[in-house]
């Protein structure tokens, strides 16, 4: 063991370890002595190795200064097989470098042009943010980065690629997390053979990974110009576009989408079309399988596809396994029709408890607002929907509520009505804001969030209740309690949803309910009945009028018991 008094001092007063005679030896580079700390720092030998675990780099220790003791230390180009495991060595690269394997695919049939990355190719961990792409192996500048972003119309956006998270399961049987580049674009065309270099950074531009790729030219055509005739756009043609929103399908109730007699049209670059059914060939549209629309003022998000052929030519396409296609984005909205009704099926979680998790408890409005009716115990799931998990947590739940009208009121005919509801279940009931409910598809923000009534017991059969749920104006909880519940309107005779005059607070024991204005959103309300605390409360909202009132929607909402 070397003299310890030789040794040298750390910034920290510390001394490093150094062992000169010991064995041939791997350290991990944050534990070797670079100049600053020394305590539990360690000095390695000439042609030790050294590992950086958080980048994967490996290096030699060429030279240790003999005064200062700071190792040299030249990178190696392959990782030693004695620290390799077996899940290394399947995942590995093999023999030879790693731009001996790995590829990226550019694709010149489409404009800009495509790069598809080695799917082998990713980063362990979440760090990886995004990726840029250079020629060659300096990518001190953007000069020759090639890597691009491109909008819809061809407008360049940046040249990083934000990574995508991917779960992957290793050899050992472990799971992890890793980041993947997804397809991206680029305006050069690159020589086959050419080696570039995949650059992986952080969120606040570190780089944190680096891999070498050899271009692989997947299709080759010439550039585009006046003379090559490529796609511009394509469109959708239905009967039932409106004819103030070419982009909006007014779907009737209970239309079939095979009603709809939905055409495509794709134009190009020369100002001919062509026209051609959106029958999943060469047309397909998404979006009306996730909900099944049975209320009036219902919007879907629908996109439509257009799946090129190899030998069209476009700005911006997509590609999923080698196969091209371009999208446009439309939407419908359900309109009512002659002989319908329009109703809508109201679902909220009601908690148990920690064994049993959630129920769903369910309420039906009709447009002519003269009633509403629990119909929980009539309600039964579709066939084509999953079970509701009442266990769930975290997913987004697609349920599909159905309900025999005629058993809920005789004045109704025997129809089975239909609607979906999204329940995202947050946490158990014991927690804030435990779940939320979406009445339509992708509704932002949903249902439920931030919402509570909060509770206390002063005495035997005397409670307080308060449903200001920490809000700041009446505008705020009306919008949080009433208007994301997304109550019925009529679009033909409504400019908006009516504005509630009066609220009811819904006994649990079905008792008389607290009847109260509007104003009093944020008073606080005396009971003799017992409000369980964890419970769900049922808040009605009315209009009252001169004659009648208005039944508008129904909010559910968790209580928090403050003693």
């Amino acid at each position: 063991m070397a003299d310890a008094v030789n040794l040298p001092t750390g910034t920290d007063g510390g001394v490093p370890i150094y062992n000169p005679n010991g064995l041939w030896q791997i350290w991990a580079l944050q534990s070797v002595f670079q100049g600053q700390s020394g305590s539990n720092m360690y000095i390695p030998k000439v042609n030790d190795y050294v590992c950086d675990y958080t980048t994967n780099d490996w290096y030699r220790v060429a030279v240790v200064d003999p005064v200062t003791y700071i190792p040299t230390l030249v990178a190696l180009t392959t990782a030693p097989n004695a620290v390799m495991t077996s899940g290394d060595l399947l995942q590995g690269v093999g023999p030879g470098t790693q731009a001996d394997t790995y590829r990226v695919y550019l694709d010149t049939s489409v404009i800009p042009y495509s790069l598809a990355v080695d799917a082998r190719l990713w980063f362990p961990g979440d760090e990886a943010a995004f990726v840029k792409i250079f020629t060659g192996a300096d990518f001190s500048n953007n000069n020759n980065c090639i890597s691009a972003n491109y909008d819809q119309s061809g407008k360049l956006l940046n040249q990083a690629i934000p990574t995508t998270p991917k779960t992957v399961t290793f050899p050992d049987g472990s799971s992890g997390t890793v980041m993947t580049v997804p397809v991206c674009y680029t305006n050069v065309q690159v020589a086959d053979g050419t080696p570039v270099t995949a650059v992986a950074y952080s969120s606040s531009g570190m780089v944190v990974s680096k891999r070498q790729l050899l271009v692989e030219n997947t299709s080759f055509i010439r550039l585009a110009d006046t003379g090559v005739k490529y796609v511009t756009g394509i469109q959708l043609l239905s009967p039932f576009l409106s004819t103030s929103d070419p982009t909006l399908i007014q779907f009737p109730v209970n239309v079939l989408l095979s009603g709809l007699n939905l055409m495509g049209v794709v134009q190009y670059s020369d100002g001919s079309s062509a026209t051609l059914p959106v029958d999943g060939t060469k047309f397909q549209i998404f979006g009306f399988d996730s909900f099944v629309s049975t209320v009036v003022g219902e919007k879907f998000d629908l996109v439509l596809k257009y799946n090129l052929s190899s030998d069209e030519a476009v700005y911006g396409a997509n590609s999923v396994n080698n196969a091209k296609f371009i999208t446009s984005k439309y939407s419908a909205v359900t309109i009512n029709e002659d002989g319908d009704y329009t109703l809508k099926l109201f679902a909220f979680p009601v908690w148990i408890d920690a064994v049993s998790g959630y129920r769903l408890q369910w309420y039906l409005y009709e447009l002519d607002r003269s009633n509403w009716w629990n119909v929980t115990s009539l309600v039964t799931f579709s066939p084509a929907s999953p079970a509701f998990q009442p266990l769930g947590y975290g997913i987004q739940q697609n349920i599909e509520g159905q309900v025999q009208l005629n058993k809920v009121d005789p004045g109704f005919t025997n129809y089975l009505f239909t609607a979906t509801v999204a329940i995202t279940l947050l946490a158990p009931g014991t927690q804030s804001s435990p779940w939320e409910v979406q009445f339509e598809p992708g509704q932002q923000p949903p249902f439920g969030p931030g919402n509570f009534a909060a509770t206390t017991m002063l005495a035997a059969n005397n409670y307080t209740l308060n449903l200001t749920s920490g809000y700041a104006s009446q505008a705020d909880w009306l919008q949080a309690f009433y208007y994301n519940a997304l109550p019925l309107t009529d679009l033909a005779q409504e400019a908006s949803v009516p504005v509630p005059t009066h609220f009811a607070i819904q006994m649990p024991d079905g008792s008389s309910p607290i009847v109260c204005l509007l104003s009093q959103w944020n008073s606080t309300q005396t009971s003799t009945t017992p409000i369980a605390d964890r419970s769900t409360l049922f808040i009605t909202f009315f209009l009252r009028t001169s004659t009648n009132d208005l039944q508008l929607s129904i909010a559910g909402i968790p209580v928090q018991q403050t003693n």
